[in-house]
């Protein structure tokens, strides 16, 4: 009896530790100072501790260790949702949360904040836009981001930009020093869509489009973009396209610069180098896209590929 009534007490004080916890529940739309929301973001909390006492596992609220929870991100709206420890009750006194926010723009880092949580429930919205300055998209052949602002540089004529939206992407093509809206839509003949690959095997040359019977020869416009996720240990990417023109096979067409084992490294090579091609191809024949490597590691690549048909 006096087992079960030892055990029945620990219980109710376990659960009244659990229950003294203050807790804030913190939400917010993510958007930078330029107005534009991370659509497709992901985010990420830490704890701060304080220069007197760098041990994280040293924290208590109510009685209770302090805990790391999991970021909520909706995609769609850019809302995300976390619930923190009150700060002003967790002890020793003097520690803070960081949020951590990746945004869906090629080659732009994540940038984070810093805050004191407390009274039950709080929305830091303003802050975020206050501290998140617009990320910059390098101008190149093909990108995606959140708005033609960001892009830093002069793009390649005919390049395109994909802005990330609620649930959908709108095309913009660079044409005569301006951005326009993408509404020959109806001449992409093939795409190849947005490919994750994790291997250092190279992808071998392969048909994506099947040139028609007519006319005999016509103009088209294929446009590769990849980017280094995950770094390799050394060696590169290229990505090449093969097609056929008065019969003689052109193979091994180089499409930007090759893809060093940088993490992050794109085949724009930095700046406004032409990921985009224009060639003629006669009827009724393949046109192919490969991708070499001699990359060593684990590294991840993610690519695309458009073709258009000029004329």
């Amino acid at each position: 009896m006096f087992k079960k009534f030892a055990a029945v007490f620990l219980l109710a004080l376990a659960v009244g530790w659990a229950s003294a916890q203050t807790t804030v529940a913190v939400t917010a739309t993510v958007a930078d100072s330029n107005s534009h929301t991370w659509y497709n973001a992901t985010c990420a909390v830490s704890f701060v501790t304080t220069p007197s006492q760098p041990d994280p596992t040293k924290y208590t609220n109510g009685g209770v260790a302090v805990t790391t929870p999991t970021c909520s991100y909706t995609a769609t709206t850019g809302a995300m949702s976390f619930t923190v420890g009150d700060n002003t009750a967790i002890s020793p006194l003097g520690s803070m949360w960081r949020v951590s926010v990746c945004p869906q723009v090629y080659n732009a880092p994540c940038q984070s904040y810093t805050f004191v949580a407390s009274g039950g429930s709080m929305n830091i919205s303003a802050a975020l836009t206050a501290a998140f300055t617009p990320p910059t998209v390098q101008a190149s052949g093909q990108m995606f981001g959140y708005a033609t602002d960001e892009i830093v540089g002069t793009p390649f004529p005919g390049a395109f930009f994909t802005i990330v939206g609620s649930g959908s992407t709108t095309c913009n093509n660079y044409l005569s020093g301006a951005w326009v809206a993408c509404t020959n839509a109806a001449t992409y003949v093939a795409t190849i869509p947005i490919t994750t690959y994790s291997s250092t095997t190279s992808i071998a040359l392969a048909t994506f489009y099947t040139t028609p019977a007519s006319p005999a020869i016509a103009q088209y416009r294929m446009c590769v973009y990849g980017i280094l996720t995950v770094g390799a240990t050394a060696g590169s990417y290229t990505a090449i396209a093969a097609f056929t023109i008065g019969g003689h096979v052109v193979s091994g067409r180089q499409f930007g610069t090759s893809i060093g084992n940088a993490q992050w490294g794109d085949n724009s090579g930095g700046s406004a180098a032409p990921t985009c091609g224009v060639f003629l191809a006669d009827a009724a024949t393949n046109i192919q896209f490969g991708l070499t490597s001699t990359a060593t590691g684990s590294p991840t690549i993610k690519y695309a590929v458009t073709l258009e048909k000029l004329q």
